[in-house]
């Protein structure tokens, strides 16, 4: 047991990482690319995290650790977020509409609708928080 950590917490971290590495199996290219993207952009935040130039304003996740682990957890939480709201429901989504073609369809087309113009209506304001007020913004701080 680690010192702090809730099992709900690292469950949360860990179960989104466990499901794009299966999925990095997957036969759809699609779902590969996008698997293998969030895993990349997951270990970015190792890249970033020993230059605070780079995002300066990431959020703060726990004062007792050092300024690079929170770092590296404000970009782990903000890629969980950018996921989880602006990238992959429109893949979920979308991909379920074009499977209707092959019969292949995990939703109703009605709830594939819905899904995309709840989509379309939350992304943009997610995008307006994180890039304003969680600190994906300014990139580089001179």
């Amino acid at each position: 047991m680690l010192r702090g950590i809730q099992p709900g917490i690292l469950c949360l971290f860990l179960l989104p990482v466990l499901l794009a590495l299966v999925s990095r199996s997957s036969e759809r290219l699609s779902t590969r690319v996008v698997a293998t993207g969030f895993l990349t952009l997951i270990d970015c935040g190792h890249l970033l995290a020993p230059h605070p130039w780079l995002f300066p304003n990431l959020p703060q996740i726990d004062q007792n650790l050092g300024q690079a682990d929170n770092r590296i957890l404000g970009w782990y939480a903000l890629m969980y977020l950018l996921y989880g709201f602006v990238i992959f429901p429109p893949f979920l989504f979308g991909r379920g509409i074009l499977d209707r073609r092959t019969g292949r369809a995990e939703f109703t087309l009605f709830t594939n609708v819905l899904g995309l113009v709840g989509w379309f209506v939350t992304a943009p304001g997610f995008i307006w928080i994180s890039v304003d007020q969680l600190g994906l913004w300014p990139i580089v701080r001179w």
